[in-house]
């Protein structure tokens, strides 16, 4: 068998010429792949923006008359503050006094439940033949008297601030 070859000859610069059209057309291919993406992509963006349009627009519409209400809510929060700053002082001044009439009423009922325990004391120790109860009953009388002042005192000057309010 006889083989016979042929000698085919290429030129270097038609093969490199056919390269860099097989090149070109495979960019330009990717190219248009590309650009229609991006034009699917815009008019994606682009119905989004329609259908956002209208509520984004009634928003801003709406935004001087919310920062209207929300000057006039800041504005009336501060005359609070102001108001509650300047009207602390006295409140705290009129539980101080609240308490210490409270104490003083509370030391009285005590020191009357002790005379008046004394007192019962006092009278058992008569029956069985002991002390005398006198002094006892005026100390129990002065301090009921005293804690019904205090409750009434304390009461006096709740209604006159009351009143200056």
């Amino acid at each position: 068998m006889a083989y016979a070859m042929s000698a085919m000859t290429v030129d270097v610069m038609e093969l490199l010429l056919a390269l860099l059209i097989v090149a070109g057309v495979a960019a330009l291919i990717v190219l248009i792949i590309f650009i229609v993406r991006l034009i699917g992509t815009m008019s994606r963006i682009n119905r989004l923006l329609d259908n956002v349009q209208e509520p984004v627009q009634a928003t801003v519409d709406q935004l001087p008359e919310t920062m209207t209400h929300l000057s006039t809510i800041v504005t009336n929060v501060q005359d609070m503050t102001d108001d509650v700053t300047v009207a602390l002082p006295q409140l705290l001044g009129d539980v101080t006094e609240s308490t210490d009439s409270l104490m003083h009423a509370i030391d009285s009922t005590s020191m009357a439940v002790v005379n008046l325990t004394e007192l019962l004391s006092s009278l058992i120790g008569r029956l069985r033949g002991t002390t005398s109860s006198s002094s006892k009953v005026s100390g129990i009388v002065r301090n009921a008297a005293s804690a019904a002042g205090a409750f009434a005192g304390a009461r006096k000057k709740t209604k006159k601030r009351a009143r200056k309010r």
